[in-house]
């Protein structure tokens, strides 16, 4: 029995179901998209044996896709992003292209894009793309108000269903258009058209965003892959996974992703580098887990209420050095940390 996406795509290209290719399990691959690391063996075994590779990208333009697709089609191999291409993380996007323009596959950007952004905002006065940055302003909010600590968690938690509500409408689009994108696949590719084995398609999404494999799973059969080794969530993603999931996470799990939260923008500054890796995601759980048993509020307050820069990464230096000694992680001097909070 045909799948409901395959009956789609056969609507959408006016050809009868017995005449369109039938397509495997697709493959979903979530992994982290910070570094060239993340491409994994793994992820580019896929894409080699893919016929078409679904891509994530978040609020893109019609320039975006153009942008792409004469990259892929000319075959560049000095791929650079200008500005305005809408690509996040260049060292880990560059390669990517570059993977995908030697591979020479059909590409479709299966995401919510700009424009539809623009039309929820004109409509409603709020979009995904702001509420997702929600957290972001609340940073400015806090330091201009001197903002007490126990009140800025209640904003924290407050405001977190704006952010997983955002996500959990984007993936909702990603499964009602996932029949047309395809079908374009197949438009601009009609070799795939008349090919004899199953259709495989490949779609590489960032991790927190398994949910939209059962969400795909419902119109078509999914595997899904995890990019190995296993990277443990941070406790901020572990609360937006259970928003965009539709559940409500427990006060504690909450307050530990405020904390980490509040961590995220000056934890590198102690870090070899900057990258996912599984003994750094390790220290940063451990560390978050210890500062919110004791230590956050403190915390909190050097790093909003005190201007002695020296002062507030001693302090962070201090309670984090038993867990990078734990997890075989460098123990950096505070010059060094001082130099990466100076350069950053």
């Amino acid at each position: 029995m045909r799948s409901t996406l395959e009956h789609d795509i056969a609507r959408r290209l006016d050809r009868k179901i017995e005449k369109l290719p039938s397509i495997a399990p697709i493959e979903l691959y979530f992994g982290s998209h910070a570094t060239a690391a993340d491409i994994t063996d793994q992820l580019k075994t896929l894409i080699h044996d893919a016929d078409i590779v679904v891509l994530e990208s978040a609020g893109h333009s019609q320039r975006d896709a153009k942008y792409i697709s004469t990259v892929l089609s000319k075959g560049k191999a000095d791929i650079r992003f200008e500005d305005g291409h809408g690509i996040e993380f260049a060292e880990y996007s560059i390669p990517f292209m570059q993977l995908l323009n030697n591979a020479k596959k059909a590409f479709v950007v299966l995401d919510i894009p700009d424009t539809v952004e623009k039309q929820k905002s004109q409509e409603s006065g709020e979009s995904m793309e702001e509420n997702e940055k929600t957290h972001e302003r609340l940073i400015s909010y806090i330091i201009e108000n001197t903002t007490p600590f126990v009140e800025a968690f209640h904003l924290f938690a407050a405001s977190f269903p704006l952010v997983g509500g955002a996500v959990a409408k984007r993936e909702d689009y990603i499964l009602e258009t996932a029949g047309r994108k395809i079908a374009s696949a197949f438009k601009s590719n009609r070799s795939l058209l008349v090919k004899k084995e199953p259709v495989k398609i490949v779609g590489n999404y960032g991790a927190i965003h398994t949910s939209v494999a059962h969400r795909i799973n419902k119109i078509h059969p999914v595997k899904m892959q995890l990019q190995l080794p296993v990277i443990a969530y941070s406790h901020y993603d572990e609360c937006l996974r259970s928003y965009i999931k539709g559940k409500t996470p427990r006060h504690e799990q909450l307050y530990k992703a405020f904390v980490y939260f509040l961590l995220a923008g000056n934890i590198n500054c102690l870090l070899p580098s900057d990258e996912f890796t599984v003994p750094i995601n390790a220290f940063t759980r451990d560390f978050t887990e210890a500062l919110a048993k004791e230590g956050a509020e403190q915390m909190y307050q050097y790093f909003f209420m005190d201007t002695d820069v020296k002062k507030t990464f001693n302090f962070l230096l201090r309670k984090a050095k038993p867990f990078l000694k734990k997890h075989s992680l460098p123990v950096p001097s505070i010059e060094q940390v001082l130099e990466k909070v100076r350069v950053g």
